[in-house]
């Protein structure tokens, strides 16, 4: 197990009763991420290995055909970085450039313990050889019943039988499965310049998708630094521009935490809709800034800029351009946290849940809809193990705190709710979920879960959020018993892992 060191030289790192964790949207993929973190992966393999599990079993949001990012502390060189394979436009217009084999291929080389084959490999075998459906597969089939009734090729995946199947029953995607093979034995090259590769984009265009063989073997994946903000000895990171919920969600930060511990707790769900309606208004003035000039990006979630948000006696009516912003429900999120106290956080999507409608070698293609990657939204949270917080970081010099992805209604500014929950009171992940919510929908409506009110709200129809979470309140290092690891009750995942 590797060991962090303070500043006196101490040997310090998580207990071995702290045997990692994962909190995924579907029960197949997170007990994947387990058995790969019981073999000896890292938090990279398992997050890899369960978005390969969740493209067959929740392929409505996680489909090959998409794109995402993944924040990732290092415990060894204390520090947060993003991996960014989020989805661009293709040289045409139309469906934009499949991102996540490649995406999740360069984290686990990068962070990675475990061979390839191993983390691809069970989410070829359930492809191949069937899976039972679980409850989150059939309600994401069931939500977008008329949505496959009417594409003849979703059909075709999922109404083999004339009717869409039901929760415990069995469901194979062959093509699928050919693909993943592929991927598997020959590593993500192979689905992006190989053989496959072009065979799939022929299909894609075949299907009515716009980008050619070039276009998929030119995507690449991007290391980035991420958002970060500052508190007292606290860095939280957020996903850097296209993700622009990244940009509101360190707003929000910025906003509610020097007033969170100081609300009391039945108010706090006004003071967050505040903050999420000044953040969303705020959406109307980045489309005219350079927002992949980091230092742009970097601005906007200063806390000068938060100041100046506040400044307004009444939150202002949020632009339409905040639409792709606030509204993640085509997005599945994955946490996950390794023994020797690494994290990853992911986000992917298709832009619209399944995607643009078109399927090619059994692979959805994802929705050209504008801005697919903006709702994208986790968060991560590290402590200066030292107990000053440095600019330039060095090896062993933080720890994890906090890990969350926020899909569904809302589910940006929940992600944040949960982590300033964590930080500020270091309250427990299942209090945090058990509050009612508050959020603002991607139409700008106003939504409220039952025992939460607010002016102008109307109640809720849908669950709002839907939250995976890892959360050490004191620290992993300075108190691995606190750890704990949650999915949301308003979805149909699975948390599995924690202490002994």
């Amino acid at each position: 197990m590797a060991a962090a060191c303070s500043g006196g030289g101490d040997q310090r790192g998580p207990a071995a009763d702290f045997v990692g964790g994962a909190a995924v949207d579907e029960p197949r993929a997170a007990l994947v991420a387990r058995d790969i973190l019981a073999a000896g992966g890292s938090a990279a393999d398992a997050a890899s290995a369960a978005y390969f599990a969740l493209s067959v079993t929740l392929p409505g949001r996680a489909t090959l055909g998409g794109g995402g990012a993944c924040l990732v502390f290092d415990p060894v060189l204390g520090r947060v970085e993003t991996v960014d394979f989020m989805t661009r436009p293709a040289a045409q217009a139309g469906s934009p450039v499949p991102m996540n084999a490649r995406g999740f291929f360069v984290l686990q080389g990068r962070y990675g313990r475990l061979r390839w084959e191993q983390v691809v490999a069970p989410g070829e075998a359930m492809a191949r050889f069937g899976v039972q459906i679980s409850r989150a597969q059939a309600s994401e089939l069931a939500e977008n019943a008329s949505r496959i009734a009417a594409s003849p090729e979703l059909s075709r995946l999922f109404r083999p039988a004339g009717a869409l199947p039901r929760e415990g029953e069995r469901l194979v995607q062959p093509d699928l499965a050919e693909i993943l093979g592929a991927i598997r034995s020959r590593g993500a090259n192979e689905f992006h310049a190989g053989s496959a590769g072009v065979r799939f984009a022929a299909a894609a265009r075949a299907a009515g998708g716009a980008f050619s063989a070039a276009d998929l073997a030119a995507a690449a994946p991007q290391f980035r630094a991420p958002l970060s903000v500052s508190l007292q000895d606290m860095r939280v990171s957020f996903l850097p521009p296209p993700a622009q919920a990244g940009i509101m969600q360190g707003q929000l930060w910025q906003m509610l935490a020097p007033r969170w511990a100081q609300t009391p707790r039945e108010r706090r769900g006004d003071l967050s809709l505040d903050a999420q309606l000044r953040a969303l208004a705020d959406a109307g003035r980045w489309g005219a800034l350079d927002l992949e000039d980091f230092g742009v990006s970097s601005e906007a979630v200063s806390a000068r800029r938060a100041q100046a948000l506040m400044a307004a006696s009444a939150a202002p009516a949020p632009s339409a351009a905040a639409r792709a912003v606030a509204d993640s429900s085509a997005t599945t999120t994955i946490v996950t946290v390794d023994r020797e106290g690494g994290a990853v956080a992911c986000a992917v999507t298709a832009g619209e849940e399944f995607g643009a409608g078109r399927v090619a070698n059994g692979v959805i293609l994802a929705s050209a809809q504008a801005r697919p990657s903006a709702s994208l939204g986790v968060v991560m949270a590290t402590r200066s193990i030292g107990g000053v917080l440095s600019l330039s970081q060095r090896a062993d010099s933080a720890q994890f705190v906090f890990a969350g992805g926020g899909g569904g209604i809302g589910g940006a500014a929940v992600a944040v709710g949960a982590g300033l929950g964590t930080v500020v009171e270091r309250a427990t992940l299942d209090r945090l979920i058990e509050q009612p919510r508050v959020v603002v929908d991607g139409a700008l409506r106003i939504l409220a879960e039952p025992g939460a009110t607010a002016p102008g709200a109307v109640p809720a129809s849908v669950r709002l959020g839907r939250l995976n979470a890892v959360a050490c309140p004191a620290g992993l290092v300075d108190e691995p018993t606190a750890c704990r690891v949650r999915t949301d009750p308003r979805g149909d995942g699975l948390a599995v892992g924690g202490v002994r």
